[in-house]
């Protein structure tokens, strides 16, 4: 394409229809690329998203798992059960 550029470029220096018209693909195919662009960083986010969630729960359960393991060698300690 790099050899149809100056030809192109001199077509557009001359007529404005041929302007519009490699203007209007330019921008439609930029415009596409733009909004395919967004769609992958929308998933990203979305999966990103369940991925923090997925660490939240986890960490509640870890959480959740040694303050019960503390609570419990804390009671044994003191009725002296272990």
């Amino acid at each position: 394409m790099a050899d149809k550029e100056p030809k192109l470029a001199h077509l557009e220096a001359e007529s404005l229809e041929t302007h519009v018209a490699v203007c209007y693909e330019r921008y439609h195919h930029f415009n596409k690329s733009l909004k395919e662009i967004n769609e992958k960083i929308d998933k990203n986010e979305q999966d990103m998203d369940k991925g923090f969630s997925d660490i939240k729960k986890m960490l509640m359960w870890t959480a959740s798992t040694l303050f019960s393991t503390m609570l419990i060698a804390i009671f044994a300690q003191m009725f002296n059960i272990l």
